[in-house]
């Protein structure tokens, strides 16, 4: 009686594991391709962010050199 109840658990987990990993394999590629679509967002916005920091950057020297002038 036990073997059976074990045998017939045991058939149930793998079928819903079976069932179970498409949902779990396409929850993962949706999540990878919108982790891939906020990254194409975020790219040209972090190189423009870096773009504006090397030219604050070269401003503070400038107004530095400026005011040794003085």
């Amino acid at each position: 009686m036990k073997k059976k109840l074990l045998t017939g658990f045991l058939t149930a987990l793998v079928l819903i594991s079976l069932i179970s990993i498409p949902k779990i394999s396409a929850a993962s590629e949706t999540v990878i391709a919108s982790v891939e679509w906020v990254m194409t967002e975020l790219n040209p916005l972090q190189d423009k962010v870096e773009e504006l920091e090397n030219r604050v950057e070269q401003l503070e020297k400038q107004v530095i050199e400026l005011k040794k002038g003085n």
